[in-house]
């Protein structure tokens, strides 16, 4: 199972037979390896490019309730974390957030170094690059951070200095 999550360049055929694996429950999608990671986490920490089909896993998933997002690896990384610092999604990455907030994951969960998926996000761009709508994601997560009164300093700093590297660029 967890080989078929790190091919280093999957097809539309492989995301999708390891989606009907995990939906016929021949595999439990909750399964961690020896780094703590499930399957879901390791498909965006591999840096898969396929972001419609990882998007459509994402949500098969989801919609059978099937996955613990609130599941960490060994370093404090949820699904969260991951696809927003690790994976290439292009212009799905937004969908996929969207989809995981409406689906109960945790914001404010942080990882070892404390960072938020606010804080990957916004460090993503010295380590992966930009990536579509990036901007758009920035802007829906600080929005909830304000609505839950959760805006602090750190995270404006954060916020600042991402958003006056890209106006030097």
């Amino acid at each position: 199972m967890f080989q078929l999550c790190s091919i280093p360049h999957p097809t539309d055929n492989d995301l999708d037979h390891f989606q009907h694996l995990v939906l016929d429950k021949e595999i439990d999608p909750n399964k961690q390896d020896s780094s703590s990671r499930t399957p879901l986490q390791i498909l965006f920490y591999c840096n898969h490019s396929k972001g419609r089909s990882l998007f459509r896993m994402t949500r098969a998933l989801l919609q059978r309730n099937c996955v613990d997002l609130q599941v960490k690896d060994e370093d404090d990384w949820n699904v969260l974390l991951a696809a927003c610092f690790f994976s290439c999604c292009g212009s799905h990455l937004f969908d996929i957030v969207r989809l995981l907030v409406d689906h109960g994951i945790d914001l404010r969960a942080t990882n070892r170094r404390g960072w938020t998926a606010l804080h990957a996000l916004c460090c993503r761009p010295n380590q992966r690059g930009f990536v579509p709508d990036m901007l758009e994601i920035i802007q829906f997560l600080l929005l909830y951070f304000v609505s839950q009164g959760l805006l602090h300093g750190n995270i404006l700093f954060l916020s600042y200095y991402f958003y006056d590297s890209i106006l030097l660029s």
